[in-house]
């Protein structure tokens, strides 16, 4: 993970709690997490995916 935070990413914590819940039947490029953490980003600042920061999520 980056070293600056955005305010929509979980924490550890809230990561644990989460990632057994989400079942994923794929492999892919880029971790759950980072996935995750992008999709909070859009859905607290209403942008499109295409406004992501590309060192939050390629």
């Amino acid at each position: 993970m980056q070293a600056n935070r955005c305010s929509s990413e979980l924490t550890e914590r809230q990561w644990q709690r989460l990632a057994p819940l989400l079942v994923v039947r794929r492999t892919s490029k880029w971790p759950l997490q980072a996935v995750v953490n992008g999709i909070f980003y859009v859905l607290k600042n209403g942008c499109v995916c295409r406004d992501v920061p590309a060192d939050l999520l390629p």
